[in-house]
C-alpha cells in the first residue's frame, strides 16, 4: 500500500525551545562576562527550565503527530479485515441456525420426558402426604412426651425447694450447735481458772 503523503506540519514549541536556549546560551554568556552578576544565574536558570519544557512539549506533539500518520493507513487495513471476518460470522450464523432447528427437535423431546417427570412428581407427592401423616402423629406424640417432661421439671423444682429448705434447717442446726459448744468450752475453762487444785 502507498504511503500517505502529509502536509508538512509547523510545530511551535520547536520554535520556542530554539529561542528559549539562545536565550540561555546569551544569558551565560553576559553572566561570563559580569554583566548580569547575581541576575545571570537568576535568568539562567529560568531559560534552562523553559528550554526543557518546550523540548519536551514539542517532542511530544511531533511523536503524536507521526503517530496519527502511521495510524490511519494502518486502521483502514484493520477495517478490511474485520469486514472479512463479519462475513465469515454471517456464515457461522447460517450454520447455528441448522444447529437451532436441531436444538428444537431435542426440546421436543424434552418436552415429553418432562411430562413423564410430572406424572412421577404426582406420585412422589402422594407419598409426601401419607409422610405428612405420619409426621403429624410423631408431633403428637411427642407433644405429650413434652407434656410429660413439664410435669417431671415441675416435680423437681418442688425437690430442689424441698432440699434447699432442709440444707437451710441443717445449716442452722450445725450453726447452733457450733455456739453450744464453744459456750460449754468457756464455761470449763471458766471453773477451771476459779476452782481449787488439790495440793500435790
Amino acid at each position: 500500500m502507498a504511503r500517505m503523503t502529509r502536509p508538512p506540519y509547523w510545530n511551535i514549541w520547536w520554535t520556542v525551545t530554539l529561542i528559549s536556549g539562545a536565550f540561555t546560551i546569551l544569558v551565560a554568556i553576559l553572566e561570563a562576562l559580569g554583566v548580569l552578576r547575581d541576575l545571570g544565574l537568576v535568568l539562567g536558570a529560568v531559560g534552562v527550565i523553559l528550554t526543557l519544557i518546550s523540548g519536551l512539549t514539542a517532542s511530544t506533539r511531533s511523536s503524536v503527530t507521526e503517530f496519527r500518520g502511521e495510524a490511519l493507513p494502518r486502521l483502514d487495513v484493520m477495517t478490511g479485515r474485520l469486514d472479512g471476518m463479519a462475513d465469515g460470522l454471517d456464515r457461522m450464523g447460517g450454520g447455528l441456525d441448522g444447529m437451532a432447528g436441531g436444538l428444537d427437535a431435542m426440546t421436543g423431546r424434552l418436552g415429553a420426558m418432562a411430562e413423564g417427570l410430572e406424572a412421577m412428581a404426582g406420585g412422589l407427592d402422594a407419598v409426601a402426604g401419607h409422610v405428612g401423616a405420619l409426621v403429624g402423629s410423631f408431633d403428637t406424640m411427642a407433644g405429650r412426651v413434652g407434656a410429660m417432661a413439664g410435669g417431671f421439671e415441675a416435680m423437681t423444682g418442688r425437690l430442689d425447694a424441698t432440699a434447699g429448705r432442709v440444707d437451710a434447717m441443717t445449716g442452722g442446726m450445725t450453726s447452733g450447735f457450733d455456739g453450744a459448744a464453744s459456750r460449754l468450752d468457756q464455761i470449763i475453762r471458766l471453773l477451771d481458772e476459779r476452782l481449787p487444785r488439790p495440793a500435790a
